[in-house]
């Protein structure tokens, strides 16, 4: 199996400056997943995942419980995915309402 190498300048262009997604960025290159993130090890670049703790805790609770937005409304609004907001909660403790 042979090693992808993707131009750097170009995937952190991609990744990091349009803010796109990991999967976005593997569409645009046409290859795999793992192909994006081996790339990114390979050049250093941090991966945007490491965002639940620089989620503000106050923040989520005034989105989530004061203006009652729905996950799905905050992870526009914060540029990150639901799966984010939804592992930010749980890490802060906020207690996820009823879908009723």
């Amino acid at each position: 199996m042979r090693k992808i190498v993707l131009d750097k300048e170009l995937l952190y262009q991609k990744y990091i400056i349009e803010n796109k997604t990991i999967l976005e960025v593997s569409k645009d290159f046409d290859v795999c997943i793992s192909v994006i993130i081996k790339n990114l090890r390979d050049y250093e670049i941090k991966s945007k995942s490491n965002k639940i703790k620089e989620l503000d805790k106050y923040i989520l609770e005034d989105m989530y419980l004061i203006q009652l937005l729905s996950i799905r409304d905050i992870a526009k609004k914060l540029n990150v995915p639901t799966t984010q907001i939804r592992k930010s909660l749980k890490f802060h403790k906020i207690t996820r309402r009823n879908k009723s």
